[in-house]
């Protein structure tokens, strides 16, 4: 049941979801209002601007190196009462300053080339902090603005999904649609899931939906398939619902494994850097030695930020593989919507008709 559960989470949380973004190419004064604090304080200036490199730049596809720290001015007092801090931080402020690190990043050639980004670093008491400003646009994300935009996801969400995909083989097309809702509250979670039948392309789609719920150190879940009779069972592999889906995201392939390294920031949110991404599947299709020529044509996944939160997201994808004098093709058209940010609710049913228990 365990890897049930993973696979049915995973594929409507990661779909959309997975994008991390990349490195900072700053370039200006740093921006004192809309910036985050490190999450660790570190025992120097220098510690604090390595860290800064190595967490918010350094990637995937980023492999960034820390080079300088160079120092430019004290902020003043009404400036420290403009970060983004909490009240508590900032009754631990003792100094602040504002300067650039110089990095380096190996371009396609392995030669390494300089960059500069700002940050404001922070005395808290004996320990000192970075304060890394979110990217303009065209400039690669941090760690951090991802994380921001992010957060409310694993709070408390519902993610609706359609995805139309189209196969082609042999001179044959088949063109289906999967559709997803998911809605978790962080102690219950309810997914209904249409998925093209395997069976035939004019079969009807196979619709799943599932339950689950916190119970004493567990999870209970409810499942059924095609309207037909609930399924329940109660596993320990996971303490809680919070526990399974960070795992999920975590352990899942594919598109779960883009860090922060393969996007920029735009006017609307952030997208995929397709030529990273590009590479990215060479090399998952390189590992998997399938022994194919592939192609890699369209492809686009672009999030969109509205008040500080990613509220909705599209992707499209078209790869092609030949072998043994045939070729086949897949393309993707997915659009996923974000609501209800910490304001889902779930009516688990009091009584599941049908119920039958595992074995019976």
């Amino acid at each position: 049941m365990k890897k049930f559960i993973s696979i049915l989470t995973a594929a409507a949380l990661t779909a959309g979801l997975a994008a991390f973004a990349a490195g900072c190419g700053g370039s200006g004064d740093a921006d004192l209002e809309n910036g985050t604090l490190s999450a660790k304080g570190y025992a120097s200036l220098t510690e604090a601007a390595t860290a800064c490199v190595t967490e918010e730049i350094a990637g995937d596809t980023t492999a960034a190196t820390y080079k300088s720290y160079t120092a430019e001015r004290l902020l003043e007092d009404k400036e420290i009462e403009k970060l983004n801090i909490t009240d508590e931080q900032r009754a631990k402020v003792t100094r602040a300053e504002e300067g650039k690190i110089t990095y380096s990043v190996p371009d396609a050639d392995g030669n390494a080339q300089e960059y500069t980004t700002d940050v404001i670093l922070v005395n808290l008491g004996t320990e000192v902090s970075y304060y890394i400003s979110e990217p303009e646009d065209g400039e690669w994300l941090t760690h951090s603005y991802f994380d921001k935009v992010n957060k409310a996801y694993y709070d408390n969400f519902t993610a609706k999904l359609s995805a139309n995909m189209s196969t082609s083989t042999g001179g044959v097309t088949v063109t289906q649609t999967m559709e997803y809702e998911l809605r978790y509250t962080g102690t219950e979670l309810w997914l209904k899931m249409s998925i093209p039948s395997t069976v035939s392309p004019t079969a009807a789609n196979q619709t799943i939906e599932l339950f689950a719920e916190n119970d004493d150190g567990g999870i209970r879940t409810y499942t059924r398939i095609n309207d037909g009779q609930f399924t329940t069972d109660t596993t320990a592999s996971y303490s809680s619902l919070e526990e399974l889906l960070e795992e999920s995201m975590a352990s899942s392939d594919s598109m779960a494994q883009l860090d922060h390294s393969y996007f920029v920031k735009t006017s609307f949110g952030f997208s995929l850097d397709d030529q990273k991404f590009t590479e990215f599947i060479d090399k998952m299709f390189f590992s998997m030695q399938l022994g194919a020529d592939i192609d890699i044509g369209e492809i686009s996944f672009d999030c969109y930020v509205t008040d500080g939160i990613v509220t909705s997201s599209s992707c499209k994808c078209e790869i092609s593989a030949a072998a043994e004098g045939q070729t086949a093709s897949v393309s993707m058209d997915m659009q996923m919507n974000i609501t209800d940010i910490g304001s889902t609710t779930i009516e688990m049913p009091d009584k599941l008709t049908g119920l039958i228990q595992p074995g019976n």
